[in-house]
């Protein structure tokens, strides 16, 4: 993730600077996702769950509040808890395992979208379980981190209503995977592809 007005400065670098570009991106990334447990308890689960998502780059869309919120200063006044996250919508976000620590706790959860995540590995999913209680519609689109073995993960989610799964290229067999989901999660529309000229927006 590259904050908006340094992307230029940092093309217009010679190369030996460059180098140094990556190690301090990873370093920022794990900063950001770091769990913050004294956070959580000052704030409740809901608004330390929404600042770190926010700061990743993700957005969140909260019960009986509106379109979803984008930036700090859009969040819902008042009492902390007054108001829990129902919708998560990370497109291109810096979120990883270590940060998805911060959905323990959270009860009302029922849509997450995730898309070119690169960050995103087999332990994010695993941590989805987290959410197993609401989660109703999980779209997982182009996380090159994910494998095989982060499919299974998903057995977990059994009150899952709909499932959307497309080019997650680490992925082996996508028809395999689909057939274990199936029987994992009957109850559960699902549709997984390794197509990326068919993703559904």
């Amino acid at each position: 993730m590259i904050i908006p007005g340094l992307k230029k400065s940092i093309l217009n670098l010679n190369p030996i600077s460059k180098s140094t570009i990556r190690p301090f991106w990873h370093w920022l990334n794990h900063v950001w996702n770091e769990y913050d447990s004294k956070r959580v308890e000052e704030v409740g689960p809901n608004r330390a769950c929404a600042e770190w998502l926010l700061k990743c780059g993700a957005h969140v869309k909260f019960k009986n509040w509106g379109s979803y919120v984008v930036d700090f200063n859009k969040m819902p006044p008042g009492s902390f808890e007054a108001f829990k996250i129902e919708e998560i919508k990370a497109e291109n976000a810096c979120i990883m395992a270590r940060g998805f620590e911060y959905f323990n706790g959270l009860k009302d959860v029922k849509k997450i979208k995730l898309v070119n995540c690169e960050l995103i590995d087999d332990t994010a999913l695993a941590k989805l379980s987290y959410l197993r209680g609401s989660l109703k519609e999980l779209q997982l689109v182009f996380l090159p981190s994910v494998t095989d073995v982060g499919i299974t993960y998903l057995y977990l989610l059994e009150n899952l209503d709909d499932l959307y799964i497309n080019y997650l290229p680490k992925v082996k067999d996508h028809k395999l995977g689909k057939k274990l989901l199936q029987e994992k999660l009957p109850n559960c529309k699902i549709e997984f592809l390794q197509e990326p000229d068919e993703i559904k927006t």
